[in-house]
């Protein structure tokens, strides 16, 4: 029983340490989702950004919803992508929606930060 616990806690010390070296190197918001990307790539420095905005609740920004109802637990690790398709263009919130409707609308209700196209999307 000892081992099973064992193995147990070195399983989900592992899970953690891979999503937090993840997230400690998250730097780019990939368009490779996207199948014809039209906007390039949006430089995000993740822990730069959660640290200005003072954000310690991961499910902010990586929410989970059970049944249409959404629930206190993060989907941190989960890529966006998973869950927000841009197939889903006429069928549902896709990535690109999900993008600008999360960050636009945070930063317009805290006055911060960029919401106009060029501000994110820079061509290198």
């Amino acid at each position: 029983m000892k081992r099973i616990a064992l193995l147990a806690l070195f399983i989900v010390s592992l899970c953690c340490q891979v999503v937090f070296l993840n997230a400690e190197t998250l730097e780019m918001l990939s368009n490779k989702s996207f199948p014809a990307p039209v906007m390039p790539e949006v430089s995000f420095p993740h822990d730069a950004h959660n640290d200005r905005a003072k954000l310690e609740d991961c499910s902010v920004c990586h929410h989970h919803y059970e049944n249409g109802a959404r629930t206190d637990e993060s989907s941190g690790g989960t890529p966006c992508a998973d869950c927000h398709r841009p197939s889903l263009h006429s069928k549902g919130f896709n990535l690109s929606a999900a993008y600008h409707g999360l960050c636009k609308t945070c930063h317009l209700d805290q006055k911060k930060g960029p919401v106009v196209c060029g501000e994110c999307h820079k061509s290198n």
